[in-house]
């Protein structure tokens, strides 16, 4: 019986969210720059974005199959549908499916499965509703 994966902000891509999250892919010196000046006008390195998005991807093949399916809610990488295509053929899982973030550009659409705002499905016997709301539901 295939799995059903469910994963959100990846940000593949967007070495900004590395140093204003913390992430742990950050050298030593970008770490206490981040933590001194996250908003300030510096860039990591190459190296740390490919850590990054290394050890994400890695950590998805590592647990979703061929067979199964994953589902992103929200911002999947930075940039547009070529940035997009390359780190989805580095997924190893056959079924990928979007749930538009606030970072997604609309041209990676083609690419996925399905691609919803919000909405329920069903795992089994639960369902699930599944939205990505960066600041809270609208309204």
């Amino acid at each position: 019986m295939p799995n059903v994966w469910f994963t959100a902000d990846l940000h593949l891509g967007h070495g900004n969210i590395i140093r204003y999250c913390l992430r742990p892919h950050l050298s030593s010196a970008e770490r206490e720059r981040a933590l001194q000046d996250p908003r300030g006008k510096w860039r990591v390195s190459e190296r740390t974005l490919y850590r990054h998005d290394d050890a994400l991807l890695d950590g998805i093949n590592a647990a979703a199959q061929t067979r199964d399916t994953l589902w992103i809610l929200g911002d999947f990488c930075w940039g547009g549908i070529e940035m997009a295509r390359e780190y989805l053929g580095r997924i190893r899982c056959g079924n990928v499916n979007l749930v538009w973030g606030n970072h997604d550009h609309h041209s990676v659409r083609p690419l996925f499965g399905q691609v919803i705002h919000q909405g329920m499905v069903s795992v089994g016997r639960r369902n699930i509703w599944l939205n990505h709301y960066p600041n809270g539901p609208p309204g």
